[in-house]
């Protein structure tokens, strides 16, 4: 026995010595997750792209009309239609078979090939007088959106769509119009002719749907008739329908439309080149109002078309036009490398004036000082478009 146990001794006990007990980590029963579907990448892309919203008009504007009209500077063919714009009186009140008689009237002149401008100028003001009491179509972005308010025009209507389906007097009329705007036609009969489309535009868009393809490839072609004033025309139309349109819908319709376009024979090549360029920039136009993951969808579509055109040996405007289209691309999706990858096939050397460019116009994330990207951008195409919109003394 040890001696400390012993009767009578001295030794004090010894103390047992106890391991200390280290409290452990909590354990908590993880909760699990409900089940769901897995999110479908095309799908969200496709509802992200069903929720545009115009943007912040300028200058308290509402409309990309009164946009184009708060510029500083007009076109000769603006101030054309501004002009009979004030000729304009109020809505008619008379019986529905008075001015259906009317407009027939017109219009069978047009089917006839008949393209004067007094008769163009009367159809024009008829179109703004009698707009449409319908839900703006598609052709409008606010309505990619089910839950959007519905949208009426400005003005009191008279007319509702009964009476332009009626007899498919819409259809004759936009046809009949399609038809007599070409080169050949006189460049006042011209500018008149694309009075009335904008005021289709404005007054009947709802009629307007499915179209937009015709109503580009009028664009394209007449742009043959080397006017400059016509051409100025052109750009007004391609910027409204630009930032009208639904843009997924608007670039996929627009590509297709210029390559059409591109692939067509001409004996002008200057002008076909330039009209190309003028293509090639509303491509950017549609691309800059697209969010990022819809975007990186449809980049590799437009991939040999952008490549074809940056590599041109024939212009320097149609590579001068793909590159701002690229970084219109690069602006939204602030990532050179992955839109080299999803442009695969561009050469090295375009590669690197790619990264030259993005750099000078600020495409590569925010810019300390001067102009952001977006105007750097803005004003190239417009000097772009003033080199597009001057025939060449040739022409």
């Amino acid at each position: 026995m040890p001696p400390s146990l012993l009767l009578g001794s001295t030794e004090a006990t010894p103390k047992l010595k106890t391991k200390s007990v280290i409290p452990g980590p909590t354990y908590t029963t993880p909760s699990v997750p409900m089940p769901k579907t897995p999110v479908n990448k095309g799908a969200a892309n496709l509802r992200r792209a069903a929720l545009f919203q115009d943007s912040p008009a300028r200058n308290g504007s509402t409309s990309v009309f009164d946009m184009i009209d708060s510029r500083k500077t007009h076109s000769a063919w603006w101030m054309k239609r501004l002009s009979l714009v004030k000729q304009a009186a109020s809505p008619d009140t008379g019986r529905v078979s008075d001015y259906r008689q009317e407009l027939n009237g017109w219009i069978a002149e047009l089917e006839q090939g008949s393209v004067d401008p007094a008769i163009l100028k009367k159809l024009a003001l008829f179109c703004r007088q009698h707009p449409v009491n319908e839900p703006m179509s598609p052709i409008s972005p606010a309505l990619s959106d089910p839950s959007s308010p519905r949208l009426h025009s400005k003005t009191s209507p008279s007319l509702k769509t009964d009476f332009w389906n009626q007899d498919k007097t819409f259809d004759r009329l936009f046809s009949a119009l399609i038809q007599v705007l070409n080169p050949s036609t006189s460049p006042e009969a011209l500018e008149y002719g694309l009075i009335v489309l904008w005021e289709l535009i404005e007054c009947q868009s709802p009629l307007l749907e499915g179209r937009e393809a015709d109503m580009f490839s009028l664009l394209l072609q007449i742009r043959y008739c080397a006017d400059g004033d016509v051409m100025q025309a052109t750009t007004d139309f391609r910027d409204a329908l630009a930032t009208r349109i639904e843009p997924v819908y608007g670039l996929t319709t627009m590509h297709a439309a210029l390559r059409m376009f591109h692939g067509s024979p001409s004996s002008n090549a200057d002008l076909k080149d330039n009209t190309y360029a003028f293509g090639l920039i509303a491509l950017g136009k549609f691309m800059l109002r697209l969010p990022a993951e819809v975007l990186e969808d449809e980049l590799p579509r437009l991939r040999d078309t952008l490549i074809t055109a940056l590599t041109d040996q024939s212009s320097i405007l149609v590579r001068e036009a793909a590159a701002a289209s690229i970084i219109a691309a690069q602006l939204v999706l602030q990532d050179e490398a992955h839109i080299f990858t999803l442009l695969d096939g561009l050469p090295e050397d375009k590669k690197n004036l790619l990264a030259y460019l993005f750099d000078k116009h600020g495409a590569r994330g925010v810019v300390a000082a001067g102009p952001s990207g977006i105007e750097r951008l803005e004003k190239e195409i417009r000097r772009l478009d003033s080199r597009t919109s001057t025939p060449s003394r040739t022409n």
